[in-house]
């Protein structure tokens, strides 16, 4: 938990700064109900992107010779979500809680070489 508390407690401290309150859930209507879309194309573009750099690896190679595939296809997803979660907390304040959420997900997403292992199968 101090792992992720590293990440959130400077995160939140700056939405206090720039009077924007996370906790506080915005209003869904006709006029902000799209800026819904941007984390979830984030994550799926990010994932299909991910899977397809992956699925890309020849099954042959050594371990250690997937790896820069597998650190290209990381950063790519990683960078679909951070860029996602700005996206959104620069254009609709309001969702920054979603934001947040993004960010907390890439740091789920941090490699383990249990995780790595399991995904260049």
């Amino acid at each position: 938990m101090p792992f992720v508390q590293g990440y959130v407690s400077p995160i939140l401290i700056l939405a206090y700064m720039f009077g924007i309150d996370p906790a506080r859930l915005p209003e869904i209507d006709g006029s902000n109900a799209v800026y819904l879309a941007i984390p979830f194309i984030a994550l799926l573009v990010g994932q299909w992107l991910f899977k397809k750099l992956v699925n890309g690896v020849d099954p042959k190679l050594s371990f250690e010779d997937k790896l820069p595939t597998y650190t290209t296809a990381a950063i790519v997803r990683w960078a679909m979500l951070e860029g996602g979660a700005l996206l959104l907390v620069i254009l609709a304040p309001e969702f920054f809680l979603i934001g947040l959420l993004l960010i907390l997900y890439m740091v789920w997403l941090r490699p383990t070489r249990f995780r790595i292992e399991s995904e260049l199968v």
